[in-house]
């Protein structure tokens, strides 16, 4: 079963079931995944701290969204989810990490602040932009 695949000890650190109904009144269950690090294709994000995000099947794949870091992902089995939500971050990065607070709408400066406070910064990731 998937969920049994993702239960190892480093990747993703922990995965626990909640009612659906505190995200979303349209579905029943729901979980939550928690990354501490991810990696794909020669790619590494490193987290200041564990990131939750929300992880919903379909008949199609999986989903995975987390709303302080606007990720919205998607992938047919877990390998391509988690490339989605590599490339969901190295493009939020790209987009607002680096620019200045006054260019940025209240909402990215959220974002921005979200982003800085949760990537935490390797050579290939600072200078990806």
């Amino acid at each position: 079963m998937y969920y049994n695949s993702l239960s190892n000890q480093t990747d993703p650190i922990r995965i626990y079931s909640v009612k659906q109904e505190m995200f979303n009144k349209t579905l029943s269950r729901s979980n939550i995944i928690f990354y501490s690090k991810l990696v794909s294709q020669g790619k590494v994000i490193n987290f200041s701290h564990p990131v939750f995000f929300i992880l919903s099947e379909t008949e199609d794949g999986f989903y995975a969204d987390n709303s302080d870091l606007n990720i919205h992902a998607y992938g047919k089995n877990e390998l391509e989810l988690k490339e989605d939500i590599i490339e969901e971050i190295y493009t939020q990065w790209g987009l607002y990490a680096n620019e200045l607070d006054d260019e940025l709408t209240t909402d990215a400066r959220k974002l921005k602040n979200n982003l800085r406070a949760t990537v935490a910064l390797t050579r290939s990731f600072a200078s990806y932009a």
